[in-house]
């Protein structure tokens, strides 16, 4: 960045950048004419990419403007200001989102990469997004600086922290004498000139503003993001012992009850997600949820594709996932939002017990925001003559059991006991009837 800015220095100075239309316009190199921005998307480390893509919107500035930037001469740092105008509209276009998408094959993927900050570590998910510097609407245009504000777009796909930050991308136009020939060229850099976190230090907000940036920040499901982070507040404000984020595991467990019970049975189950909101996911595509076993045996899939109600559920497809749970056995899935049904259905070839689900809250005060009360959207979880139940996850670490009993059977052991002796009695008196009458007609 100094270099360039420094360069940018040496051709305003030298009178090289002066509003004109005198030099005769030649094609940009081509490398010029796109700008990288890298977008980081904080998680939690459990939660699969979200299946979307991150949009930006970059329009004209309202008004003539000056960027102030330092350059540094030999060890002199000096501030210097350039004039800037707005830009063409439609001079600088998104030409490609940053696309995200689920990596479930051959293993679930929950990071990219991660980042150490004061001894925590923060995965996070990366994808790039490329903007375009139209050619044809600088190629006639004055040399000089030309300003665009540029935004993220929340796009309202649930469960991501998108940025508030401002930015600004400005675009200079150039000239120079390359091989006795008159070229023109572009230089363009993003600046942050507000940041989304509203929680930065007065120092950090000196590192975040006014300098290049090639990229920005945002959070999926990480409760405390990196503080110094400048595009988004965090959740759970660092060293908060209730740490809460946007999306949740939920574990699924099996209990079973009743002296009728066969306590070492294991039942089948199948479980299922239908979202409230497709908003912003990416056409043609559907969301992903990842499955990781706790116990259970023939678990069949490792992740579950979000489905409608009415579809076919299978495990081809993946909108199922398939497992068998004996006592104290089940899944968890995460990256749940709060607008996901989440569907049990129990398929076990075995009817005669009665099925009941409830949540259990009795190790909340250790886990996820570590409050009591409850995380999931009822009260109580009814279970219809399917054996099926639903239920949706409001906070992270919830735990839903369901439980199969067997009614108590009565005790038979003193009455078969009984039995053939009263039988024996029942006997005896019915020969001693017929021998008394007997004795009776021989008298």
């Amino acid at each position: 960045m100094r270099k360039n800015l420094n360069k940018l220095a040496t051709l305003a100075l030298s009178g090289m950048m002066v509003m004109s239309m005198a030099v005769p316009a030649f094609a940009f190199p081509a490398n010029e004419l796109t700008i990288p921005f890298t977008k980081k998307l904080y998680v939690d480390g459990e939660t699969l990419a979200p299946q979307t893509a991150f949009d930006f919107e970059i329009t004209p500035a309202t008004a003539n403007g000056k960027w102030k930037y330092q350059v540094k001469q030999g060890a002199v740092t000096k501030e210097e200001e350039v004039n800037t105008v707005p830009g063409p509209a439609g001079g600088v276009i998104v030409a490609e989102k940053a696309t995200f998408a689920p990596t479930v094959a051959p293993n679930l993927k929950f990071k990219d990469d991660e980042e150490n900050v004061n001894g925590k570590v923060y995965p996070y998910f990366t994808a790039n997004a490329k903007f375009k510097i139209v050619e044809s609407e600088f190629a006639t245009k004055p040399y000089g600086t030309y300003e665009y504000d540029l935004v993220e777009k929340d796009s309202e796909y649930e469960g991501v922290k998108y940025s508030a930050s401002k930015f600004k991308l400005y675009v200079m136009k150039y000239h120079m004498t390359e091989g006795g020939q008159e070229v023109d060229h572009l230089i363009t850099k993003v600046v942050r000139v507000e940041a989304g976190n509203t929680k930065l230090t007065e120092e950090q907000k000196k590192t975040a503003l006014g300098e290049k940036v090639s990229g920005i920040s945002n959070n999926y499901g990480n409760p405390t993001p990196p503080p110094e982070n400048p595009d988004t507040p965090p959740v759970t404000p660092p060293n908060d012992d209730k740490p809460n984020d946007s999306t949740h595991v939920v574990h699924i467990a099996k209990k079973i009850e009743g002296n009728g019970s066969n306590l070492s049975k294991a039942f089948k189950f199948q479980v299922s997600v239908i979202p409230a909101s497709t908003t912003a996911v990416t056409t043609g595509e559907r969301e992903k949820y990842a499955v990781i076993n706790e116990g259970s045996d023939n678990v069949v899939g490792n992740h579950i594709v979000a489905s409608a109600a009415g579809e076919e559920l299978t495990t081809d497809n993946h909108k199922i996932v398939t497992f068998e749970a004996g006592q104290g056995k089940g899944i968890k899935i995460t990256g749940l939002t709060k607008g996901d049904k989440v569907v049990v259905k129990e398929i076990d070839s075995d009817t005669s017990y009665t099925v009941t689900a409830g949540e259990d809250e009795s190790n909340y005060a250790n886990t996820g925001s570590k409050e009591a009360g409850s995380r999931i959207n009822k009260t109580a979880i009814d279970v219809d003559n399917d054996r099926q139940l639903d239920f949706n996850v409001l906070k992270n670490e919830a735990k839903v059991v369901v439980t199969n009993t067997k009614g108590n059977i009565t005790p038979t052991g003193i009455v078969m006991n009984v039995a053939p002796y009263a039988l024996m009695l029942a006997v005896a008196g019915g020969l001693g009837v017929v021998f008394v009458n007997r004795k009776k007609e021989e008298e």
